[in-house]
């Protein structure tokens, strides 16, 4: 099945298997250095805050929206 990443300016299409997860991109270290994204993304799918357990469909498009930092 085929996945668009969108981070920032930077959009990537890849091919993945049936019941691929959000979770299982975001830990891609080839994904992660083309996209060009840290781990402190929110992933957003059809316009939802999804988390890492959400299972992917062909043609979805993942966004990742950068976290606001927080003090402790």
């Amino acid at each position: 099945m085929q996945i668009t990443i969108e981070h920032g300016m930077q959009s990537i299409t890849v091919s993945r298997p049936e019941g691929t997860t959000v979770g299982a991109l975001l830990a891609d270290p080839n994904i992660r250095a083309v996209a060009g994204f840290g781990e402190n993304v929110t992933p957003i799918v059809e316009g939802a805050v999804v988390d890492q357990s959400y299972g992917l469909s062909d043609g979805d498009t993942v966004s990742l929206q950068a976290r606001a930092a927080t003090k402790a």
